[in-house]
């Protein structure tokens, strides 16, 4: 019998921080355009890009 119902817990690997940003339609076009070409996701390209501009893209494997 399990201990406990729901979900398992996520750990501590789980992401903590949540950002959330509006672009216009021309950005957003650009932006998807973007990761489009990367062949990355878009959680990954996003979260690569936020760390490139904020100098320290250390998870850039």
């Amino acid at each position: 019998m399990k201990k406990k119902a729901g979900r398992p817990s996520l750990g501590k690997e789980a992401k903590g921080e949540l950002f959330a940003v509006r672009v216009n339609t021309a950005e957003a076009k650009q932006i998807n355009g973007a990761i489009r070409g990367s062949g990355q996701g878009k959680p990954d390209w996003l979260r690569k890009a936020l760390l490139s501009a904020a100098g320290s893209d250390k998870s850039a494997s």
